[in-house]
């Protein structure tokens, strides 16, 4: 995930994961995200999926729920479309923030904001995964 600086141009990168491990997936495990506090400050982020198939998708979309707790506060769907067989291929998306609904203090989501990812094939499931958000102090 990277932070979109005001005047364009790449920004910091917030954070990685690369080469994720197949069960978190598949398996439904939980995966750590620790970004700095100042991400909240942003207002806007991108984020890029790199991701390689084995097999055609005629329809590979992304739905994205945002937790607070158990509370669902946000669900999102993107649309990649067809996936070429024996192809890697990159998803960025570029996420704005609502400055009129106000913001959270960092003390009350971070570790209590979860995001759950289902990729999907049209109507047939191919993973989930879900990513527990926490806000450092320190920047990296």
């Amino acid at each position: 995930m990277r932070d979109v600086p005001r005047k364009g141009g790449p920004g910091r990168v917030l954070w990685q994961r690369r080469n994720l491990d197949p069960a978190a997936l598949f398996g439904g495990r939980e995966v750590e995200a620790h970004l700095p506090a100042s991400t909240l400050a942003a207002s806007a982020v991108t984020r890029q999926f790199t991701f390689a198939s084995h097999c055609a998708m005629r329809h590979l979309f992304m739905v994205q729920r945002v937790l607070l707790d158990d509370a669902v506060v946000e669900v999102f769907d993107f649309d990649f479309g067809f996936v070429i067989p024996g192809s890697t291929n990159s998803w960025e998306q570029i996420v704005e923030a609502d400055v009129e609904g106000g913001m959270l203090p960092v003390e009350t989501l971070s570790g209590r904001l979860r995001v759950e990812l289902q990729f999907w094939d049209k109507d047939v499931f191919v993973g989930s995964l879900v990513v527990r958000v926490w806000y450092d102090a320190a920047e990296p």
